[in-house]
């Protein structure tokens, strides 16, 4: 198994480390390798478009500078900063859970407002 979790990002590896594997302790069973490596040659040709694209804009003059990968195009760097947000709640999901569990109990009058808790 280290075999496979070590090809972390070669998808042709992790594939052909699992058909080895099945191979060895399966031989006998029917490989759906074809139909995942179908998958991987699917990635790398829309891959391949993307990156296509991005040079025609480049030669359009539509990209000014170093055009940006296909790693920065997918997975911007503004989608992974962490910080403050207005939307965000102290508590994070379980103060909101918890929120709208307890409008949802006012709604059916499951429970009651309490002055205590300012409701």
């Amino acid at each position: 198994m280290d075999s496979v979790l070590g090809t972390e990002d070669n998808i042709d590896a992790a594939l052909a480390a699992l058909d080895a594997l099945r191979n060895k302790w399966a031989p006998d069973t029917p490989s759906e390798l074809c139909e995942v490596a179908t998958i991987s040659d699917e990635h790398s040709r829309v891959e391949e478009e993307l990156l296509d694209l991005v040079a025609q804009l480049k030669v359009r003059r539509r990209i000014i500078g170093q055009p940006c990968t296909l790693e920065e195009l997918l997975n911007p760097e503004e989608e992974r900063e962490i910080g403050d947000s207005p939307y965000t709640l102290e508590g994070g999901d379980a103060e909101i859970i918890g929120m709208v569990q307890r409008e949802m109990g006012l709604a059916r009058g499951e429970i009651e407002e309490s002055e205590e808790l300012g409701e």
